[in-house]
């Protein structure tokens, strides 16, 4: 008699799900979210399984991570955290996929948001996933008060990358070395030459 008490109070429509709050988000990631979560509308709060929510709201590929808790009587929260984009890269329809850190596209875009680096191919074509690697380590390898100055970021088929920081062209070559590379970019960048060219960084050259 008192399992079946419990497995009442527990199923009862006062514990029902009947409000869900989405917070992190807002926007279409907000409504995405909310639309997964809303298939356990009207079930017991404290008898639903909370990790298949979680997946699908994951599902979408603008959130990076998603944890559903409840709050007794009726609500269940669903904290959102959306992907970051640290760069925009050039895609097969001419926009630009916003990239997060681990190098996961995420939105396409017509425009990059103002200080975000851009980085295209200097071939014809999207930039290939190699590519887009590379340019995100070179992008997180240079200093903040750098990295928002980046502009006309350019990948050759050879892996080999080209950008531009205020008035100053850089030939940074390949993937090795990023760490070295920056540190001597920042300190060269201080006399405002046209160009520096850090391909091979035991012999840097600047005019």
């Amino acid at each position: 008699m008192l399992a079946l008490l419990s497995w009442a109070a527990l199923a009862a429509p006062a514990t029902r799900i009947r409000h869900i709050r989405i917070d992190g988000v807002n926007g279409p990631v907000e409504d995405t979210a909310r639309a997964a979560a809303d298939s356990v509308r009207g079930r017991p709060a404290l008898l639903t399984r909370l990790a298949p929510v979680e997946a699908a709201v994951e599902r979408d590929v603008r959130v990076a991570d998603a944890h559903v808790s409840r709050r007794f009587p009726d609500t269940i929260i669903v904290g959102v955290v959306p992907r970051v984009a640290v760069l925009a890269a050039g895609n097969s329809n001419g926009q630009l996929d916003l990239v997060d850190v681990e190098g996961v596209r995420f939105e396409a875009v017509g425009r990059a948001p103002e200080g975000l680096p851009v980085v295209r191919s200097a071939g014809a074509g999207p930039v290939s996933d190699p590519a887009l690697h590379i340019a995100l380590n070179v992008v997180a390898a240079m200093p903040g008060s750098l990295r928002s100055r980046m502009t006309d970021l350019a990948v050759t088929p050879a892996e080999s990358l080209t950008f531009a920081v205020g008035d100053t062209r850089i030939s940074w070559g390949d993937a090795s070395q990023v760490d070295v590379k920056a540190r001597i970019v920042s300190i060269l960048l201080r006399d405002k030459p046209k160009t520096i060219d850090v391909s091979a960084p035991d012999t840097p050259v600047t005019t």
